[in-house]
């Protein structure tokens, strides 16, 4: 049932004030953005009493899809058509979406789950952020020969992180941090050309994340007389350099690990991880820590993550709910990660510090994800999808709809 083609009015649905329905319109997008679309779809009442996401969703945060992953297309070649897919990270749902874009551009990144865009083949013609879901757009600076080496960089897969965030007038602006190049681009929608800023080189900080508008970068580096680590922790504020030079900010700093160990950054929940990996003979140990228990000096690793599943040593780290994951052996609260011995996942609780199998031999799709994440027709990020049961049968429906949750979207669903 669509908005554009049902004609029925459930009785109880129009005795709901305008107000109240408005109210449990709010706490559905809270959850996901297409529960809110089809929130919306069930009456014209609903529909005319709450917010439109067309529109709004570049520059409303709250239409962002933040847990929507695109999947890859053949060797990370979209099909050329426009279509495209998307799995959900909390529900383990499949979309398909028909955006005429990709069909001339390609996927630089994924800014909150808004997607940026370069043409395939003229470079005169504007860099663009879309929103897969609602289909809004809206238009950057071209990429000019002041800034080739910086979007080649980006192209070429360098280290780096993008944010997109949008200033209390309402302008949208997107920045990329180059970590090899210590440098930062960024242009809003109302500039003409892209800026460039540099830092010193010492703040360089690999691997980042991007969260709420800001890019948080990591810097591990050995102790110099012990066999610890380092680890500080920079927060860089794109919409700060509207107004002037603006540095990495450092937020937090620990010692920590042996001189072997290796670190990462996720969100997960609205929230910073740190992942600590240390390293021994046989398996390594995985300890997890909040960014918020870092900033306050707190070195006290958490044992829960809300039932999430954390997924390291792929093209990018990312966090997904077990609920998406069914029929894998993959429970909640765990690390998953490619044992190189084996060629295969396996996952460690967090709490109990034990190892488990995870269905499935994933070697050759890991090689394949690699060759996806350096193409330079199309970015990827996410997890290796898979690990998901149904999406074997889901490249089988083709067309078909609403099998297992894979779901068709026609244009104009947000309208």
């Amino acid at each position: 049932m669509t908005a554009d083609t049902s004609d029925y009015e459930s009785p109880w649905a129009c005795l709901l004030q305008p107000d109240v329905v408005r109210l449990i319109g709010w706490r559905v997008l809270a959850s996901d953005l297409l529960d809110y679309v089809r929130f919306r779809a069930t009456c014209q009442h609903w529909r005319s009493s709450t917010v439109s996401p067309r529109g709004s969703g570049i520059v409303d945060p709250l239409f962002h899809p933040r847990r929507w992953m695109l999947l890859p297309q053949g060797h990370g070649l979209h099909p050329g058509n426009g279509v495209l897919r998307f799995f959900n990270l909390s529900r383990g749902i499949f979309v398909r979406t028909r955006l005429p874009l990709l069909t001339d551009h390609r996927v630089l990144d994924s800014l909150d789950g808004v997607l940026l865009l370069q043409h395939n083949r003229d470079d005169d013609v504007p860099i663009r952020v879309l929103n897969p879901l609602t289909g809004d757009t809206a238009e950057l600076p071209a990429r000019t020969p002041s800034v080739e080496i910086y979007f080649d960089s980006l192209i070429n897969n360098q280290e780096h992180a993008a944010s997109l965030s949008v200033s209390a007038d309402g302008v949208a602006m997107v920045a990329v941090a180059l970590f090899s190049l210590s440098t930062i681009i960024f242009a809003t929608t109302r500039d003409r050309r892209w800026s460039v800023a540099t830092w010193n080189p010492r703040y360089m900080g690999v691997p980042s994340v991007s969260f709420q508008g800001k890019i948080y970068a990591l810097r591990s580096s050995a102790e110099v007389g012990t066999y610890k680590r380092t680890v500080q922790i920079f927060q860089i504020e794109p919409q700060l350099m509207r107004i002037g030079p603006s540095y990495p900010k450092l937020i937090a700093s620990c010692t920590i690990g042996g001189i072997d160990d290796s670190f990462d950054l996720v969100e997960c929940d609205s929230e910073i991880l740190l992942i600590h990996t240390k390293y021994s003979a046989t398996s390594p140990e995985f300890l997890v820590y909040k960014l918020a228990d870092l900033i306050l000096g707190k070195l006290v690793p958490v044992t829960s993550i809300g039932g999430n599943v954390l997924f390291v040593d792929v093209a990018r780290r990312q966090s997904v709910s077990s609920r998406a994951m069914l029929g894998n052996g993959i429970t909640g609260d765990a690390v998953v990660y490619l044992v190189p011995s084996y060629g295969r996942p396996q996952q460690y609780q967090i709490g109990s510090g034990t190892w488990s199998d995870v269905a499935g031999d994933v070697s050759d799709e890991v090689k394949r994800r690699s060759d996806i994440y350096r193409s330079d027709e199309m970015a990827t990020w996410g997890v290796n999808y898979r690990f998901h049961p149904v999406r074997e049968k889901a490249e089988e429906l083709g067309s078909m709809t609403d099998f297992l949750g894979f779901i068709s979207v026609p244009c104009g669903w947000c309208d």
